[in-house]
């Protein structure tokens, strides 16, 4: 795969069914949404948590992600609503 392929190619092939190439997904935000999460959490084992289940929760999503926003906008909504729920159950 070509490394400088655009974000928004990669998610247009992984909603034609190329789901392998979420792996490139996790490898390029998984740190970035670890210390938003760290940040909006402040604990490290609930950050680490929020980016599994925020990234299933993408991933199970990804299908219905439209190219209006950027899907770096649309993944640190999910982020924070995420993060956001977690602070509201304390």
């Amino acid at each position: 795969m070509n490394s400088i392929e655009s974000i928004e190619t990669k998610i247009a092939r992984i909603q034609a069914g190329e789901v392998y190439i979420f792996a490139d997904i996790i490898d390029t935000y998984q740190n970035r949404i670890y210390k938003y999460c760290l940040r909006l959490l402040s604990n490290r084992e609930e950050a680490e948590d929020a980016v599994q289940d925020i990234m299933l929760k993408v991933f199970e999503k990804v299908r219905y992600y439209q190219p209006k926003g950027s899907f770096t906008s649309w993944l640190y909504k999910v982020a924070y609503n995420h993060c956001l729920n977690l602070l509201r159950r304390r």
